[in-house]
């Protein structure tokens, strides 16, 4: 939880008028991660007892952080809606491992 701020940090310094659809993606799994690193500190906050107070601060400022990169993606200009900056193979995977499409980018 810790890494995420600093990781974060690197992509509002990168990342410049995405694909709206990358945009939309990144923003998202803003929220989700959010939400798993919420329900990922509670539990381990009864587990660990003792460090509940460091488990609660991680967690506080990874939520900060996903905050702040939500908001910078608010601001950002959507690049061309036809970009696949990440590559015809990761997309392909991401259409049928996380959206559970039965076709690939070539389809589309």
């Amino acid at each position: 939880m810790r890494a995420l701020e600093k990781f974060l940090e690197q992509g509002i310094q990168n990342v410049k008028n995405p694909p709206a659809i990358w945009k939309e993606y990144a923003r998202e799994n803003t929220v989700s991660v959010k939400k798993l690193y919420q329900a990922t500190a509670a539990y381990l906050k009864t587990e660990f007892p003792r460090r509940a107070g460091d488990i609660e601060s991680a967690s506080r400022s990874a939520a900060e952080a996903l905050d702040r990169f939500g908001a910078f993606l608010d601001t950002l200009t959507p690049g061309d809606p036809k970009g696949i900056a990440i590559g015809k193979e990761y997309y392909d995977y991401i259409l049928q491992h996380e959206y559970l499409f039965t076709f690939d980018s070539d389809s589309l």
